[in-house]
């Protein structure tokens, strides 16, 4: 991968993960009424963002240290953003009686125009692109030893809790806040 789609590609899973961080529910931008929803399906999917968001900050250490499996999931990454995005624009999920803000839609259309072309710079580097990208593949990091599973140190043990424990708390407070969008209580008691 040539450093200028190295670095755009840093660039563009970084800009996808504040926008996706900006829309956190109870947040300045999303305040629509999910209360509605089945808190168990509201919550899984509060799971599956925060896991996608916090999932695309440590691919963007991993693009900047030129890792092959980084690069290929990026368009996993690229794709999910794309489809949630889609989803929630075409107003097919999640759905609510809250009319969807202008400055939500505009997050949402930004995402939209990041995720493709992290989609289509990422995709030589994925399992399924043309023949050529078996060299491309191998071209990203062609040393072995640096390219290889780093043991789990301290330091990566510790910041793995800090993302779990902070992934539960953005859980419980998104799906909170969904909940209870009028009264801005965050894990108020029902």
């Amino acid at each position: 991968m040539s450093s200028s789609h190295h670095h755009s590609l840093a660039i563009l899973l970084a800009v996808s993960a504040v926008l996706l961080a900006s829309l956190i529910p109870g947040g300045p931008i999303e305040n629509r009424d999910f209360s509605h929803i089945n808190v168990s399906i509201l919550g899984g999917f509060n799971l599956f963002l925060t896991v996608l968001n916090l999932g695309t900050v440590a691919l963007v250490f991993g693009v900047f240290r030129n890792r092959p499996w980084a690069i290929s999931t990026a368009w996993f990454a690229g794709f999910a953003y794309f489809v949630v995005y889609a989803i929630d624009l075409a107003q097919l999920f999640p759905r609510s009686p809250t009319p969807m803000s202008q400055a939500l839609s505009l997050i949402e259309v930004l995402g939209l125009c990041a995720a493709v072309p992290m989609m289509y710079l990422s995709w030589p580097y994925t399992p399924w692109a043309s023949g050529h990208s078996r060299h491309a593949r191998d071209t990203v990091d062609g040393d072995v030893t640096k390219s290889g599973a780093a043991p789990m140190t301290g330091l990566r043990i510790a910041l793995l809790a800090v993302a779990i424990v902070l992934g539960i708390g953005i859980i419980f407070f998104a799906t909170d806040s969904a909940m209870n969008p009028s009264t801005g209580a965050v894990l108020s008691a029902r």
